[in-house]
């Protein structure tokens, strides 16, 4: 079993969110910058974070709060 950081967990989730959803494709080929491919990329990247911003906040805490927390574990 391969072990990841945190950091590699959530980047490899972001990743395959935004795969699924059409935002990143073939990140060494090339990109349709038509303007109708360019308006498609921004309404499904508008979802996306429409999506994250409606999702509950389970800690409330600051960011250096939560850091401090897990860095005097």
């Amino acid at each position: 079993m391969r072990h990841f950081s945190v950091d590699d967990a959530i980047r490899h989730a972001l990743e395959e969110s935004a795969r699924a959803a059409g935002i990143v494709g073939n990140l060494h080929g090339e990109r349709d910058c038509s303007a109708e491919a360019v308006a498609g990329r921004r309404a499904r990247i508008d979802r996306l974070v429409a999506e994250i911003a409606a999702l509950p906040v389970r800690d409330s805490r600051s960011q250096k709060d939560i850091a401090d927390d897990l860095y005097a574990l």
